[in-house]
C-alpha cells in the first residue's frame, strides 16, 4: 500500500512463506475496509486495507490470475474468485466456501454481477452464468474460443473478447447473441470498456479496438 500524495509505503503486507513468497499477479480489490488478492499458489488473501494484517486464506487447486469480486452484505455477502482449478469458487465474509462451480477450463477473468448473477467467461470457450448465492448453474452459452479476460456487463448484455479475435455481445437472459465484431486476425486478452455508443478493447495486434 503506499500514499496517494507521495507514493510513499504505508505498509507492506509478505504472503506465505518467507522462503518462497507467491507470485501475485492478481489485481487486488479493495472492498468493505478489506482487500482480497489471490497469488500463484492458488490461495485468495484477505487483508486489512489499513494495515496489512491478514484477516485469513482461502486455498484453490490452483494459481488465480484474476480480481475477486464482492457481491451483497452481512450474511448475504458473497466474495467470488475464479480459479486455474477450473472453478469458481463462492465463499462468506469469514473465508470459508459456499460454493465451487465447476467448468471445463481455466477461469482467468473477474465475474462481473448482474441481477443476483456471476458472469464469467473461461478456456473452455463458454460464458457462465451462475446464481452468486449458491452456484447454481443459470445459463452457459458458447462464445466460439477461450476467454482470456473479464467479461463487461452493460442493459443485461455481456461483452467480451477471445482468442480467436472476436468481440462478442451476447443478451445473458435469452442468450441472444447480438453481434460478433473482428476479423479473427488478433487474440484479445484484455477486458473490454464501454460506454453508451461503443466497446473499447486492446488486441495482441498491439491496437486499440473501438466497436
Amino acid at each position: 500500500a503506499l500514499g496517494l500524495a507521495d507514493g510513499q509505503p504505508v505498509w507492506v503486507a509478505p504472503l506465505g512463506k518467507a522462503a518462497r513468497p507467491p507470485v501475485v499477479e492478481a489485481p487486488p480489490l479493495h472492498a468493505g475496509g478489506r482487500l482480497y488478492v489471490g497469488d500463484h499458489d492458488g490461495v485468495l488473501w484477505c487483508l486489512s486495507a489499513q494495515n496489512g494484517e491478514v484477516l485469513w486464506q482461502y486455498k484453490t487447486g490452483d494459481k488465480i490470475v484474476g480480481a475477486a469480486a464482492v457481491v451483497g452484505q452481512g450474511e448475504l455477502l458473497r466474495i467470488l474468485v475464479g480459479s486455474h482449478d477450473e472453478r469458481l469458487h463462492g465463499l462468506d465474509a469469514a473465508g470459508q466456501g459456499r460454493f465451487t462451480y465447476e467448468t471445463s477450463g481455466y477461469v482467468n477473468g473477474t465475474p462481473a454481477v448482474s441481477g443476483g448473477n456471476a458472469v464469467f467467461g473461461g478456456c473452455d470457450g463458454q460464458l457462465h452464468v451462475v446464481a452468486v448465492g449458491d452456484g447454481k448453474k443459470i445459463a452457459a452459452f458458447d462464445v466460439g474460443s477461450y476467454v482470456a479476460a473479464s467479461a463487461a456487463i452493460v442493459d443485461g448484455r455481456a461483452y467480451l473478447g477471445h482468442h480467436a479475435g472476436h468481440v462478442v455481445c451476447i443478451d445473458i437472459a435469452s442468450g441472444d447473441r447480438g453481434w460478433q465484431d473482428g476479423a479473427g486476425e488478433f487474440p484479445c486478452f484484455s477486458s473490454p470498456a464501454v460506454d453508451a455508443t461503443r466497446v473499447v478493447i486492446g488486441g495482441r495486434d498491439k491496437r486499440v479496438h473501438a466497436s
